[in-house]
């Protein structure tokens, strides 16, 4: 109904065929812009390269990287691996679950710093307490950030101040 689309518009992705796109004034012109796809993208390298996707500024502030992997609970998965984020994920990341690979982009974007972070149902493949907590994470960490989720999940759209549906059409109704 035109969620992706939506999407790409906030991102700068596509240009409007007609109307505008517009952020509160504190957000305008921000290039610090967070987005976690529903399919996150997984390279044949170790954690911290899947992390920082060859941007090893990204990953200079220790303190914040672990942040970012507290945040998402990324860090206790990764110390379960005996060479930490060194482990090479391996061809096709295969002996990573689809939540494993969602913490990772929902990290990735994180390590922006962004003052905007969208989220495309990427946290769609985590259980219901795992989900709950890294939500509530981003909510806490993030408070000045604008945080847009799209999702399907009743309990996230609680969390929200506002809530914009698509209906059938694609047509935009605000609550």
């Amino acid at each position: 109904c035109g969620k992706t689309t939506f999407v790409d518009l906030l991102t700068g992705l596509l240009s409007p065929s007609k109307g505008y796109i517009s952020f509160p004034k504190k957000f305008l012109n921000n290039k610090n812009i967070g987005y976690v796809p529903q399919e996150v993208p997984i390279i044949n390298g170790s954690f911290i390269e899947n992390l920082c996707f060859g941007d090893k500024k990204l990953i200079e502030d220790k303190n914040y990287l672990s942040k970012c992997l507290e945040i998402t609970g990324l860090k206790k998965i990764i110390n379960t691996y005996p060479l930490g984020l060194n482990t090479i994920l391996g061809e096709r990341s295969i002996n990573l679950s689809g939540g494993q690979k969602q913490r990772i982009g929902i990290a990735r974007a994180l390590l922006f710093r962004p003052k905007i972070l969208i989220l495309d149902e990427s946290t769609n493949a985590l259980d219901e307490e795992s989900q709950t907590q890294v939500i509530d994470n981003l909510i806490s960490e993030f408070s000045d950030s604008l945080i847009i989720f799209i999702t399907h999940n009743k309990s996230i759209k609680k969390k929200c101040m506002h809530n914009i549906q698509f209906n059938k059409n694609g047509e935009i109704i605000y609550k």
